[in-house]
């Protein structure tokens, strides 16, 4: 699967989201990419508070570059505030058919990073 040819520096790392209930997550990575991440997470769950959040930046094999968003949200499973969640599928029949006044998109926590 891999072979090492050169020491790329680069933090190179492919998420494969899922597209349909029970489908895996997939992330391919460089030790550099998964390295940043597993940073970023422990980052994100040595916070003092609560729910805190980190980043890091990493990079795709075409070199376009994208930031890694960590939330963490330590409520109970069955909350209002996982409840609101959108859910992550992105095939058309599995995605979240709510109103978007009945979501909360990540997206919309994270604009303190920007």
């Amino acid at each position: 699967m891999s072979s090492v040819q050169e020491t790329d520096t680069h933090p190179l790392l492919h998420v494969y989201g899922q597209e349909f209930h029970h489908d895996g997550v997939i992330l391919l990575g460089n030790r550099v990419a998964l390295t940043q991440l597993r940073d970023a997470i422990d980052d994100a769950l040595s916070g003092l508070e609560p729910d805190t959040s980190a980043n890091c930046e990493l990079f795709t094999a075409d070199g376009e570059g994208y930031n890694v968003y960590i939330l963490v949200d330590d409520s109970a499973t069955q909350s209002e505030s996982w409840l609101r969640w959108t859910l992550p599928y992105t095939g058309s029949a599995a995605r979240d058919f709510r109103d978007e006044d009945e979501t909360e998109h990540p997206s919309n926590v994270i604009q303190n990073f920007r």
